[in-house]
């Protein structure tokens, strides 16, 4: 027995949906196509998959086993579809995205995950690198996208330059540190002595002097160590605040002292080569970090 893409894809709907009336909405087909698919398919099969109660549907027995294969097979037919577009839409095969170190992981995860699901053969690669060298690697064709601070912004004809939005920076400490037990109107006091962990990216993009507090500091250069030393209670630092979410905050703590009532502030671009086969996947890109930037629960203060 041969079932079409279209009898799976009205199954699954109308499963899911529990109506006739909102699986048609949501296929974008008319209420008496999709019922009269239904029971075309049901005819086929010999058995009924739902029961009519009302103006809504519940599936039988055979119905609930039917559905687990049939979602499966609309779900490759559906990633088979996009592999054959990118095919056929003659789009590149590999992009490199370099980035500055301040850059959060959860937004590059959630960048990749976006380009995953709508270019599945898309090879993707990151990259740390420093801003000159992503200015350059822009340049020369070896980076097809980058993320930078551009607090010092300029005009440049070499590349597509996209301003983001700023990205909030906070300062936080171990839970256990002393500063975690320290009243808030000491804590400046106490930061400007105890070790201060900054990033390599900040100090390389001249921006030491908003952020480096303690003439005890320590350079690092990647964020992921940074977030295990302060974990560790090695020192404290300044980082950005979706670096955290309600499920990665365990062992550290934002502190808050009346010096510093707002987050600092930094301006982040999105570069990019110019390219007319790279514009699918620039807007997938920005789109991921608007959806990533509008949920993040540490984002919103």
């Amino acid at each position: 027995m041969t079932f079409s893409i279209e009898q799976l894809t009205t199954f699954v709907a109308v499963y899911e949906t529990k109506s006739f009336s909102k699986a048609a909405t949501q296929l974008g087909k008319h209420r008496t196509t999709t019922s009269q698919v239904i029971s075309n398919l049901e005819d086929d099969l010999a058995i009924p998959l739902f029961e009519r109660v009302g103006r809504s549907v519940e599936a039988t027995n055979a119905g609930r086993m039917l559905y687990h294969y049939a979602k499966m097979v609309v779900e490759q037919a559906t990633a088979l579809n996009k592999v054959a577009m990118s095919l056929s839409a003659g789009m590149v095969e590999e992009i490199n995205i370099a980035y500055s170190s301040f850059i959060p992981n959860n937004v590059l995860v959630a960048i990749r995950d976006r380009l995953s699901e709508q270019f599945p053969l898309l090879k993707v690669n990151y990259f740390i690198r420093s801003k000159p060298e992503i200015e350059a690697g822009i340049e020369n064709g070896d980076f097809h996208f980058a993320f930078v601070n551009v607090d010092a912004r300029r005009a440049m004809n070499s590349k597509d330059a996209t301003f983001l939005r700023n990205l909030s920076f906070c300062v936080y400490a171990s839970k256990y540190s002393e500063l975690a037990r320290t009243p808030r109107d000491l804590v400046l006091s106490k930061l400007k002595t105890t070790r201060q962990l900054v990033l390599k990216s900040m100090v390389d993009d001249e921006m030491a002097e908003k952020i480096i507090m303690s003439a005890n500091y320590e350079v690092v250069d990647s964020l992921a160590l940074m977030v295990k030393l302060i974990k560790e209670d090695i020192g404290w630092g300044v980082m950005p605040s979706i670096t955290f979410n309600d499920n990665n905050i365990e062992g550290i703590i934002e502190l808050e002292f009346d010096e510093f009532e707002d987050a600092f502030m930094v301006p982040v671009g999105f570069w990019c080569a110019f390219s007319e086969n790279l514009t699918e996947i620039k807007q997938a890109i920005k789109d991921a970090i608007s959806d990533f930037l509008e949920t993040a629960p540490r984002y919103k203060r």
